[in-house]
């Protein structure tokens, strides 16, 4: 069962509207906005000690504002409520309570350990204090289970120190925003990957990105602003990435993380199509108003193609082309996006 509850539903109410599913085997609770007051870990341990006897799994995301008058005993009291030996020893349940930077106010985040979740987002110097009542001498095994369910990793800061436990999970996801290196402890861990998305603030070189294709034989999905895919590829003249990316790519999207967008050139289209059209099959990407002649271009050369998306830029004192019938597709219009289903 999964809960989902914006700041102005008390906890209160959401544990009470439990009391009566005694069967209940799986509870994910996940705070959309941060709210004023801070849940009792004491209230949810008698709850379910009560009424969820058949509880097995427990996750939740709770969120709240810290003013300049809540006091240090506060913090101390909601942790220890959900420190007691029925979470920790009986149910092996453990908590993160991270506190952002200073302020007049601020978020404070309280969630279950942050490992059982199947996305991660991996951050660093972002709080000024991180708590968690996750024990010291807990096995190894643990550790391992606790890894195995993350899926997607999203890198939001620089130099992330790696945890080797990373090893054990099924990785398939990698967000990438910011300047990283690509260790080799990352190349070991991201060998399941299958999609790959990085911002357009994100710094890799060419030489990294060529090691993560050649350790990620799974990966077929790939976001990216051209700029950056350019640069990565050597103004496309890098055989190696681009016989790995012909091979593997199956999607592509070159729009999804390259605002302002800036529509491609021909040579650009071409050098596209040149590379992704034995098993692309699903493409987006900027491009002028009304240049047909490079959507013919890709159709003509990409038969594999199963979609097509273009977010149409439009130059000063243009007017629209809305002649789309010459097209063997099916063509779709939504705001300044044309979608062309092959």
């Amino acid at each position: 069962m999964k809960i989902i509850f914006k700041n102005d539903f008390s906890y209160e109410s959401i544990f009470d509207s439990l009391v009566h599913l005694s069967s209940l085997i799986n509870l994910e609770i996940y705070q959309t906005y941060p709210g004023i007051s801070y849940p009792d870990g004491f209230i949810l341990e008698n709850l379910i000690r009560s009424s969820l006897p058949s509880l097995k799994t427990l996750r939740f995301y709770f969120q709240f504002i810290s003013f300049i008058w809540f006091v240090p005993d506060e913090y101390k009291q909601m942790i220890d409520s959900f420190s007691s030996s029925f979470y920790l020893d009986e149910r092996k349940w453990f908590i993160c309570h991270d506190i952002p930077q200073k302020y007049s106010s601020h978020i404070i985040l309280l969630n279950a350990f942050q490992y059982a979740f199947q996305n991660h987002v991996l951050w660093k110097n972002s709080f000024q204090e991180s708590l968690t009542s996750v024990q010291e001498n807990l096995d190894d095994k643990f550790y391992l289970n606790i890894y195995k369910r993350i899926q997607t990793v999203h890198m939001r800061n620089e130099n992330v120190d790696f945890s080797r436990d990373f090893r054990h999970s099924p990785i398939v996801n990698f967000y990438l925003d910011i300047n990283c290196k690509i260790t080799a402890r990352w190349l070991r861990a991201l060998t399941k990957l299958r999609h790959l998305q990085l911002d357009s603030h994100a710094i890799i070189s060419s030489k990294d990105f060529q090691n993560l294709l050649m350790n990620s034989p799974h990966l077929n999905s790939l976001f990216m602003s051209k700029t950056l895919l350019r640069e990565l590829t050597k103004q496309w003249t890098n055989q190696q990435i681009c016989e790995i990316l012909s091979k593997q790519i199956q999607i592509l999207d070159l729009l999804s993380n390259s605002y302002p967008w800036i529509p491609l050139s021909d040579n650009e289209v071409a050098q596209i199509v040149r590379i992704f059209q034995i098993n692309c099959q699903h493409l987006s990407l900027p491009l002028k108003l009304n240049n047909d002649n490079q959507i013919d271009f890709i159709l003509k050369n990409m038969t594999q193609l199963s979609s097509l998306h273009i977010k149409v830029i439009k130059l000063k004192h243009q007017t629209t082309n809305n002649n789309f019938h010459r097209f063997n597709a099916i063509v779709t219009k939504k705001h300044t996006d044309l979608f062309f289903w092959i």
